[in-house]
């Protein structure tokens, strides 16, 4: 953000995103950094849709966060593909390795014990 208040044309507008991943990449990285399995079973949409729909429920009655919503699941679900590469041409933005990412991530939910041994 101070690269693009420094160089930026006035209103000039930058897409900042990394590579997309899949469902499945994500989990594949994901037990590749925790050295535990990938899930096995896959659920298909109109399940997940239908658990969506019930965690949303459940949070308005019970004033509780839902574990998922619909517009999370259409958000995975769209393969959204961004293009950085006006940001990268004209900021030099650069972007880490994904599993690098993850490896952060899990060390960070270990470290505020958001992880159990049996699960992390």
């Amino acid at each position: 953000m101070i690269t693009a208040a420094e160089k930026a044309s006035a209103g000039a507008k930058y897409i900042i995103a990394g590579e997309f991943k899949t469902m499945e990449e994500i989990a594949k990285t994901l037990a590749e950094v925790t050295g535990k399995p990938e899930p096995k079973i896959r659920f298909p949409y109109p399940a997940i849709w239908s658990f969506a729909v019930v965690q949303e429920l459940y949070s308005r009655l019970s004033g509780k966060p839902a574990l998922v919503t619909r517009t999370a699941i259409n958000t995975m679900r769209a393969r959204l593909n961004h293009d950085s590469s006006k940001a990268i041409r004209e900021l030099g933005v650069e972007f880490r390795p994904f599993i690098d990412t993850l490896r952060s991530e899990v060390e960070w939910f270990r470290t505020n014990n958001y992880l159990t041994e049996k699960n992390s």
